[in-house]
């Protein structure tokens, strides 16, 4: 039967299984076992840091990884996932100085690349961000997170045509990514393909959630949509696509959906 420290990881591992399902504060409760179990666990700390970023709580999150640092200096992924919750507190340098120091403790950490290059295009580097998603893909050439961003970097420099391979790459790894949908819209407009940019919004709206939610605001912003900002593919939302269609994909068209962060590692 298991008992003190093994314990406590049997509950900081379930801990992370709430997580995973959304139950952050089941997470917690079980990190606050293990803790208990073990004061000197860096990873139940680094966990429960997790938990603590998934609802919001920065700053609680940044103490926890604190904590696991003072118990372990060489612990990257605790460097990267502190790094993160600074870039979400709005402070992109100490953000940049603990990315900085996960990839010298471990250069081939992706997430922390990944992290890095969501920092440079938040300081307004797309071309420094581009590098960074350049060296997550040759770790983890799997993630549709890094090739959206990726994607979304190449639209910042004005190169849409890698910008859109980026985003297929990101639909083919996960066909349900609305965000991805939405950006694509956004290079099929500016190279002119005005019917596969409604295509891709029109998915958005399919998929609903945030990313149809942002662009019905956006749609309404521009006088297109005078409706509810619910996320339903409804007939007012349609004609709206429609209508901004029938305009010519203007310049000014409904932004990009703000970057999706996958934020933090175990």
């Amino acid at each position: 039967m298991w008992q003190g420290k093994d314990l406590a990881w049997a509950y900081s591992n379930r801990g992370n299984a709430y997580n995973e399902l959304g139950d952050n504060p089941r997470a917690i409760e079980n990190h606050d076992q293990a803790l208990r179990l073990d004061p000197s666990n860096a990873y139940a700390y680094n966990n429960r840091g997790n938990a603590y970023f998934d609802l919001g709580e920065y700053r609680r999150a940044i103490q926890d990884y604190d904590q696991a640092l003072r118990l372990d200096l060489g612990y990257a992924i605790a460097y990267s996932n502190r790094g993160n919750s600074y870039n979400a507190l709005g402070e992109p340098r100490r953000a940049i100085e603990d990315l900085d120091q996960a990839l010298r403790l471990d250069p081939g950490l992706a997430i922390a690349y990944y992290n890095r290059g969501i920092v440079y295009n938040n300081l307004g580097n797309p071309a420094q961000a581009v590098e960074d998603f350049d060296q997550a893909l040759r770790i983890d050439p799997g993630s549709a997170f890094t090739y959206y961003n990726r994607g979304g970097s190449y639209g910042r420099l004005g190169d849409h045509r890698r910008a859109l391979e980026d985003l297929d790459q990101a639909l083919r790894l996960d066909p349900g990514f609305a965000e991805a949908y939405s950006n694509r819209a956004i290079a099929h407009c500016e190279l002119g393909q005005v019917e596969g940019s409604l295509d891709d919004r029109m998915q958005t709206l399919r998929l609903g959630g945030i990313a149809a939610k942002a662009l019905q605001s956006s749609l309404r912003d521009r006088g297109f949509y005078k409706g509810a900002i619910d996320g339903d593919f409804g007939p007012a939302s349609r004609k709206a696509l429609r209508d901004w269609t029938t305009a010519g994909c203007p310049s000014g068209s409904p932004p990009a959906v703000p970057q999706r962060i996958k934020g933090f590692a175990d």
